[in-house]
């Protein structure tokens, strides 16, 4: 069995929310249909391989060219070989879907495969003609799954159909056990002493603080300072985003780019905090597994990459996220934690008043996900059988 997972993006995979999805995808997969071979398209084999260096899955890379024509064709090769096509794009297309959706399910076509959109989220077009495109684009696929409420009404608005609402699959992926996790407080030298709070500081956010005319490293070092102080924990700087050590990575700069390592936006902000006690940097390169771990042991998440959160909420870790796209409301919304997204444009008030009702509300709202979470994961961890299902007939 040929599975061609078209999950990787035309740059290495250093997201650890992407590495997240597609793992956890990949053990669907290979849960379903034991032995398959799980076909890639990469642009960097080595960072590629690298993702999956704790797995054991059979993964085949299929190097993908820098031309985009070549890529194209290689993409249609790959396709026509394969016995199915698994789409997972997470928020890849979520600015500029139309064009490239309707391109690349063009050849999924031309190439007679079978395909099926995993659990993604998809921008919305402004304009009729685009809108038709995205649709001629979208209606390529045999079955649609939407992972929030915003892209699955707007999907419903296209008259899209067989249309499904299921989790991102990172909800589903396990997380390390707490051994590891207590290994992972050594490595860092976080002590046990008190209860955590994690923040997710993110390059990203600090190229969006950049572009407002905002000062990120010492925003979060404020806001490091107050989840210490306010609440009595120790505050964990968790990045999202990481290069390996090893890699050098071609026309990216940490420094100035929105694809850089997170662990550069944590330098800045412990520039910032100046030496202030009871505040630790996670700077190991671990894997997803690992970083959902040392998630999870916190009694609160303050985020601003999605996957952080996600990574928190399906742990039953309540959370706050700093927003900047149509995503994190959707996805909140469908675990009715929709209220704890706010704009990272607010007025830093603003934003410390809302963590503050997480806080106080953290009880409820870890029962609430305790409660919801069986149910919600459910019709992700079933998408493999219903491929299957698809494929028999």
């Amino acid at each position: 069995m040929k599975i061609f997972l078209d999950a990787f993006s035309k740059g290495p995979t250093v997201s650890i929310g992407t590495q997240a999805y597609i793992i956890a995808a990949a053990e669907v997969l290979e849960r379903t249909f034991p032995g398959c071979e799980i076909q890639i398209f990469s642009a960097d084999q080595e960072v590629d391989r690298w993702v999956f260096r704790n797995e054991k899955f059979n993964i085949t890379m299929i190097p993908r060219p820098e031309s985009a024509v070549k890529a194209m064709l290689a993409l249609y090769r790959t396709a026509k070989h394969a016995d199915v096509v698994v789409s997972l794009w997470g928020d890849g297309y979520i600015s500029a879907p139309a064009r490239m959706i309707l391109r690349k399910t063009v050849f999924f076509r031309l190439a007679r495969a079978r395909s099926v959109l995993w659990p993604s989220s998809i921008g919305i077009e402004k304009t009729p003609v685009l809108r038709k495109l995205q649709r001629a684009g979208l209606s390529g696929f045999e079955v649609l799954m939407a992972r929030d409420t915003i892209t699955y009404d707007h999907f419903q608005a296209l008259t899209l159909s067989p249309l499904l609402l299921v989790a991102d699959m990172a909800f589903v992926l396990d997380p390390s056990n707490k051994e590891r996790i207590a290994e992972l407080y050594k490595q860092e030298k976080i002590p046990s002493d008190k209860k955590c709070i994690g923040l997710n500081i993110s390059q990203l956010m600090n190229q969006f603080f950049i572009k407002e005319g905002m000062d990120y490293p010492a925003f979060a070092a404020d806001l490091a300072c107050f989840l210490k102080e306010e609440f009595d924990c120790n505050v964990l700087l968790i990045p999202h985003q990481i290069y390996p050590e090893w890699y050098k990575p071609k026309g990216v700069s940490a420094s100035s780019t929105f694809g850089g390592d997170d662990r550069f936006a944590i330098k800045e902000v412990l520039k910032a905090l100046d030496g202030a006690e009871g505040i630790y940097p996670v700077m190991g390169e671990y894997d997803p597994r690992e970083f959902k771990g040392i998630i999870s042991s916190c009694e609160l998440m303050v985020g601003a990459r999605m996957h952080s959160i996600i990574a928190a909420l399906s742990t039953s870790v309540p959370a706050v996220l700093l927003g900047y796209s149509h995503k994190a409301k959707g996805v909140l919304n469908t675990l009715e934690m929709g209220d704890y997204v706010i704009e990272f444009t607010k007025e830093p008030g603003e934003i410390k008043t809302l963590v503050k009702k997480a806080w106080d509300n953290r009880a409820v709202l870890r029962a609430s996900l305790d409660r919801q979470m069986p149910g919600y994961q459910e019709p992700a961890l079933k998408v493999g059988e219903q491929l299957k299902t698809m494929l028999e007939k």
